[in-house]
């Protein structure tokens, strides 16, 4: 399943981050994590980054604010 935000919501937290989406993000973001990861995966140290966000199994959730929708 995948929890989707309402835009509001979505456009507050872009706002506060300072993300401006556009074409280029994707690309940039996949750039940023890869020198993070060759940066970090040195010396034994092992850098794991992920793009989603997990809530703790019987978390109660805010169905105001978070809807989930099959995927």
């Amino acid at each position: 399943m995948q929890a989707r935000l309402p835009l509001r919501i979505v456009s507050e937290i872009q706002s506060v981050l300072h993300i401006h989406y556009d074409s280029s993000y994707d690309a940039a973001l996949g750039a940023l994590l890869a020198d993070l990861a060759k940066a970090g995966n040195t010396q034994g140290n092992e850098l794991l980054a992920a793009n989603g966000l997990w809530a703790q199994k019987g978390l109660a959730e805010r169905p105001r604010r978070l809807r989930i929708h099959p995927t």
